[in-house]
C-alpha cells in the first residue's frame, strides 16, 4: 500500500504543497501563538519558519514511502539544527506535519477513490507521519542532550573565569590600597607569593635589569630579583648579561623573552643549563612571560614546572598575564613616583640654587648699569676708570685693582687706574710689552684668566722689592679690554688668599669689560674728537684762503674749466668757459654737465661719455681715464678734454671738462691741409697725362719699341702709378683731417666686405703661394662702419701681411665678438662697458716687426727695415689711412708682433646691436 501512497502524495504534489505552505503561512502572518520560558521570557512560535524546506521534506516523504528514508532523515535532520537556534521549536514542527497530516486526510476524503483504498492510504500515510515524527523527537532530543553537556562545560569555564577574575582583583587591590607605601620589593614579594601560592610551580623568579643611576636608567644587564621554589636561593644570586640582539638561533629563552618582548613557551625544553642558561632547571617546561610597558619590556616573569601542560595551560597563561600585567603597572608607577620625589628634591635644590645665582646676578647686574650709567654720564676717562674700578672690586670684595691701557705709541700696557695703594705709593709708569707678564699674555691672546695663585704661575712678573705695590703672594683675575676688536687694554683684581676667585668672578668681569671697553673707546674717541676739531678749524680756515687762491687762479686761466660733482651737476665756470659755450656763467650753474654736452656735441655725445666716466673714472690700471674731442662752437674749433678729479686714492670726488680755443691752429693746419690737397691735386693732372701716354707707347699704338725703350717706358709707367697712389693717398689723409670725409655708417656683415677683398687679394696670394684661411663664426653681430672705407682698411692689412709674408707662408683673416677681458689694457681704455664690439685680426707668418719699431708703423711714409721692404713696394702711407678711418668708425686698431715669427694686426669695431644685453 505504500506504494499507492507515493504514488498518491506524487500526483496531489502542487496541490497538497500548496495547501501545506498556505496554512503555514497563516500562522506566520498573524496566527503565531506564545508561551513562557522557565526565566520567564515570552517566546514566540512560528511554525513557518519550517517553509523554506517544505518541497525537500514532502519529496522525503515520497521516498520515505518507497521505503528509502535517507533524504528525509537527512532533511529532518537540517531543520532540528536550524530549530535548536531558535528557543521552543519542537512545537512549530509538530505543528507543521499536524497541518500536512489534516490536509491530507481532507483531500482523500473528498477523492473518488473506494472507501477501503482511501481508508488504507489515511492509515499508511499516519505510520509515515509517526516516523517522521519519531525522527523529529530522537534527532532533538539528541541535540539537547549535546546542548546540556555544553552549558556545563561553559558554566565550568565561567566559574574558572569568576575565579582569575576575583584573584586578579584581589591582586589590583593589594597594590591599590598599599601604592604610597609599597616599594619594588614590597610588590614584587607580594605578586610572586599570590602566584606560587595559586599555581605551585616547581620554580618561580621574577627579573628586573639593574638601574644605572636614581633617575631610573637601565642598565645592560638582568638580575633574578626575587625566586620561589626549586634552587630559589641560588638563581636569585644571577645576573645575566643582556646582548644588543638576539639570533635566530640563539637558545636562552628568557633573555629572547626580554629582547623581543614576547612570552616564550617550551613545554619540553630537552636541554640543559648549558644551552638555555644558568637559569634552567633540568627536566621542567617553562614559561617566559614579559613585563612590558608600551609594548617594550621592563622585566621578564619566569616559571618551569615538571607537568608543564598542567601548570601552563592557556587558561593559568591568561591568568598569568593579566597579574603581570597588574604587577608591571604597579612597578612601573611605583619607579615613577620615586622618579618624580627625586626630581622634586632636585628641583627644589634648583630652585634655592637658581635663587642664590639670581641674587648674585641682580648684584652682578646692577653693577653692571652703574657702570653703564657712569660710562653714559662722562666722557672724561679718569673717572670713568676709577669709578668702574671701584664698582668690580666692591661686588668681587677684593681691596686691590688696576686698569691698564695700550700706549698706541709704544704698544705697552701702562697703568691708569689704581685700587689699594695711594698715589705716591704706586708707580703708575709701570709697563708691560705685548706677552709679557699676565697683562701682556691676556692682551696677547685676547682671554680672559683666572690665576689661583701667582706665585705657581710662570707668567707672572716680580715687581722690584722697592717698589710697595708688590704684590708676594694670592690670586687675580683679568680680562682684556676690546673695543672693535682692537685691544684697548686689561682690568685686573687681586686678593691676598690663593684660590680666591671662580668662575662668576670671570663672568662678572667679562661682561663688564664689553662696556668699559666703550666707553673707553668713546672717551678717547671724543678726545680726537675735539683735538681734530682745532684742527680742521685751522685747516677750514686755510682752505678758504686756498680757495680764494685757486679761484682766482681759475678765473685768470685763458683755458675755459666747468667742474662738477660726482652726479654730473655744475659746480664751477671759469669766464672763458663761459664764452666758449656762448653762455653766461650763471646761466651754466643752473645746468648739469650732460646737458652741456649734449647741446654742443648733439649725435657726436658718445665721444665725451659723462655717465661711462662717473661709473669708471679709472682705467684697468688705476689710471684716470681721458676722453677728448674737437667740435665746431659758432665760429671757433674748441677742443674738449674730459676727466675725472681723483685723490690721492682714487676716489672720485668730481669732473673737470677743459675747454680749449683751437681756431687758430685749425685755421693754419687747414691751410696747410688745402695747399697739400691743392698740390696734390695739381700734381694728378699732369701726372695722369704721363701715365696715359706711357701706357699708349708700350702698348705699341704709337710706334713700335725696342726692348730698352719699352723697359725705360715700363719704369716710367710703373713710378707714374706709384706717384699717383701718393698722391690719391695725401688727398685722403687731407680729407681725414679737414673733416671733409664722407661716410655711409650703417650695418654691414663682415663676410660680404672679406668676399670682395678675399677676390682682389687671391691672385696676388697664389703668386706667392701664400695659404689665406678666412674664418668667420656664424651668428656674428654686423658691424657699424662705412662699406668702402671698410673694404679700404681690410684691403691694406691683407695685401700688407701677403706682400710681408716671404712665399710659401700663411695668412688668417678671424673674426669673433669682442671680450674685453681678453683686449689688451690699452685698447680697453678707449672701450664704453656697455657697448658691444666686433674683433677682426689680420695675422701672417711673416718677416714680423722689431718692437723698437712697432710704435712707428701707423706714421706717414714710415717703413720698416726687413728682407721684403724693397719687394714689397708701396707709399708707407697704408697704415697712417688705416688708422684714422678705423677710429673716424668708432673703433681701434692695434698691432702685436715678433720678429721673423709673424705679425697679428687686431682692430674692433662698434657692433650693429650696439648695447649689451644680460
Amino acid at each position: 500500500m505504500t506504494v499507492e501512497l507515493a504514488t498518491w502524495l506524487d500526483k496531489h504534489r502542487v496541490h497538497v504543497l500548496e495547501q501545506w505552505g498556505a496554512s503555514l503561512e497563516a500562522v506566520r502572518s498573524g496566527s503565531s501563538y506564545a508561551t513562557t520560558a522557565e526565566n520567564g521570557d515570552v517566546l514566540v512560535h512560528e511554525p513557518s519558519r519550517i517553509l523554506l524546506h517544505l518541497e525537500s521534506l514532502y519529496e522525503g516523504l515520497i521516498q520515505a514511502a518507497q521505503h528509502n528514508h535517507d533524504l528525509l532523515s537527512a532533511r529532518l535532520n537540517d531543520v532540528v539544527q536550524i530549530s535548536l537556534e531558535q528557543p521552543a521549536n519542537l512545537p512549530d514542527m509538530l505543528y507543521a506535519f499536524a497541518q500536512l497530516r489534516r490536509i491530507i486526510r481532507d483531500e482523500l476524503r473528498h477523492a473518488d477513490e473506494d472507501r477501503n483504498t482511501v481508508f488504507d492510504l489515511i492509515d499508511t500515510m499516519s505510520v509515515l507521519l509517526d516516523h517522521a515524527i519519531d525522527i523529529v523527537s530522537r534527532l532533538w532530543a539528541d541535540n539537547v542532550s549535546f546542548l546540556t553537556e555544553r552549558m556545563s562545560i561553559a558554566m565550568e569555564d565561567a566559574d574558572r573565569a569568576a575565579f582569575n577574575l576575583s584573584v586578579i582583583n584581589s591582586v589590583a587591590q593589594s597594590l591599590a590600597s598599599n601604592l604610597e607605601t609599597l616599594d619594588s620589593t614590597s610588590i614584587i614579594e607580594l605578586v610572586g607569593n599570590r602566584i606560587f601560592e595559586m599555581l605551585q610551580p616547581g620554580h618561580l623568579s621574577i627579573w628586573l635589569p639593574d638601574e644605572n643611576d636614581i633617575y631610573g636608567s637601565l642598565s645592560p644587564r638582568l638580575s633574578a630579583v626575587r625566586a620561589w621554589g626549586a634552587a630559589a636561593e641560588v638563581v636569585q644570586q644571577m645576573h645575566l648579561e643582556i646582548p644588543i640582539a638576539v639570533a635566530p638561533t640563539y637558545n636562552d629563552l628568557l633573555l629572547r623573552c626580554y629582547l623581543e618582548s614576547q612570552k616564550m613557551v617550551e613545554m619540553q625544553p630537552g636541554v640543559g643549563p648549558s644551552i638555555q642558561g644558568v637559569w634552567y632547571q633540568p627536566g621542567m617546561g617553562v614559561f617566559v612571560l614579559p613585563l612590558l610597558v608600551k609594548d617594550q619590556a621592563r622585566g621578564v616573569l619566569l616559571l618551569q614546572d615538571t607537568v608543564p601542560l598542567d601548570r601552563f595551560s592557556i587558561e593559568r597563561q591568561g591568568l598569568l598575564v593579566a597579574i603581570a600585567s597588574q604587577m608591571t603597572i604597579a612597578l612601573e608607577n611605583v619607579r615613577l613616583y620615586r622618579k618624580i620625589q627625586r626630581f622634586n628634591s632636585d628641583l627644589e635644590q634648583l630652585v634655592q640654587q637658581r635663587t642664590s645665582e639670581l641674587a648674585t646676578e641682580k648684584e652682578r647686574l646692577q653693577t653692571l648699569h652703574d657702570i653703564s650709567a657712569e660710562i653714559n654720564s662722562t666722557l672724561e676717562l679718569d673717572r670713568l676708570l676709577y669709578t668702574s674700578l671701584e664698582a668690580l672690586a666692591k661686588i668681587t670684595r677684593v681691596r686691590y685693582g688696576t686698569i691698564m691701557l695700550m700706549d698706541k705709541e709704544t704698544e705697552h700696557l701702562v697703568n691708569e687706574a689704581v685700587l689699594g695703594f695711594s698715589a705716591d705709593e704706586v708707580d703708575t709708569f709701570t709697563r708691560f710689552a705685548i706677552g709679557y707678564g699676565v697683562a701682556g699674555w691676556i692682551a696677547q691672546y685676547k682671554r680672559p684668566v683666572i690665576v689661583d695663585d701667582v706665585q705657581q704661575d710662570e707668567r707672572w712678573i716680580e715687581i722690584p722689592d722697592n717698589d710697595p705695590a708688590r704684590k708676594h703672594a694670592g690670586s687675580l683675575v683679568a680680562v682684556p679690554l676690546v673695543a672693535h676688536q682692537e685691544v684697548l687694554g686689561v682690568v685686573i683684581l687681586s686678593h691676598e688668599e690663593v684660590n680666591y676667585f671662580h668662575d662668576d668672578h670671570l663672568r662678572l668681569l667679562t661682561a663688564s669689560a664689553g662696556p668699559i671697553a666703550m666707553g673707553i673707546h668713546n672717551a678717547r674717541l671724543y678726545t680726537e674728537i675735539v683735538t681734530q676739531m682745532e684742527v680742521r678749524s685751522t685747516l677750514v680756515q686755510r682752505l678758504r684762503e686756498s680757495e680764494t687762491r685757486d679761484t682766482a687762479i681759475l678765473q685768470s686761466l685763458a683755458d675755459g674749466v666747468l667742474v662738477g660733482d660726482i652726479n654730473g651737476r655744475v659746480l664751477s665756470v671759469n669766464p672763458p668757459g663761459a664764452d666758449m659755450l656762448g653762455s653766461t656763467r650763471e646761466e651754466l650753474l643752473l645746468l648739469d654737465l650732460q646737458t652741456i654736452l649734449n647741446h654742443v656735441l648733439g649725435k657726436r655725445e658718445e665721444e665725451l661719455p659723462l655717465n661711462e666716466l662717473l661709473s669708471h673714472p679709472t682705467n684697468k690700471d688705476n689710471t684716470p681715464r681721458r676722453f677728448e674731442t674737437t667740435v665746431n662752437i659758432g665760429m671757433r674749433v674748441v677742443n674738449m678734454r674730459l676727466g675725472p678729479v681723483l685723490l690721492e686714492d682714487n676716489e672720485m670726488i668730481g669732473v673737470i671738462l677743459n675747454l680749449r680755443d683751437m681756431t687758430r691752429e685749425v685755421q693754419s693746419d687747414r691751410l696747410k691741409t688745402e695747399f697739400i690737397g691743392t698740390m696734390s691735386h695739381e700734381l694728378r693732372t699732369p701726372m695722369t697725362a704721363i701715365k696715359g701716354f706711357t701706357q699708349l707707347l708700350v702698348m705699341g699704338s704709337l710706334g713700335p719699341l725696342n726692348d730698352t725703350q719699352r723697359e725705360f717706358m715700363t719704369t716710367i709707367q710703373t713710378n707714374a702709378q706709384r706717384m699717383i697712389d701718393i698722391i690719391n693717398d695725401v688727398l685722403e689723409l687731407t680729407k681725414i683731417e679737414t673733416g671733409s670725409i664722407d661716410l655711409e655708417i650703417r650695418p654691414l656683415h663682415l663676410a660680404e666686405a672679406l668676399s670682395g677683398v678675399v677676390s682682389d687679394l687671391q691672385q696676388l696670394a697664389d703668386e706667392r703661394e701664400h695659404n689665406l684661411t678666412i674664418s668667420i663664426p656664424p651668428g656674428l653681430p654686423l658691424v657699424q662702419a662705412d662699406a668702402n672705407r671698410l673694404y679700404e682698411v681690410l684691403y691694406n692689412l691683407i695685401a700688407n701681411a701677403i706682400k710681408y709674408t716671404p712665399r710659401g707662408g700663411s695668412v688668417w683673416v678671424e673674426a669673433h665678438e669682442a671680450d674685453a677681458d681678453d683686449l689688451p689694457s690699452s685698447v680697453r681704455n678707449y672701450l664704453l662697458s656697455n657697448r658691444r664690439y666686433t674683433q677682426i685680426d689680420v695675422r701672417d707668418t711673416g718677416v714680423g716687426i722689431a718692437p723698437e719699431e712697432i710704435d712707428r708703423v701707423f706714421e706717414r711714409f714710415y717703413r720698416t727695415d726687413n728682407p721684403l721692404k724693397v719687394e714689397a713696394g708701396g707709399t708707407g702711407l697704408g697704415l697712417s689711412l688705416t688708422k684714422p678711418l678705423i677710429e673716424i668708425m668708432g673703433g681701434y686698431i692695434w698691432v702685436e708682433s715678433e720678429l721673423h715669427a709673424g705679425t697679428t694686426f687686431s682692430f674692433i669695431l662698434p657692433a650693429a646691436q650696439n648695447v649689451k644685453t644680460s
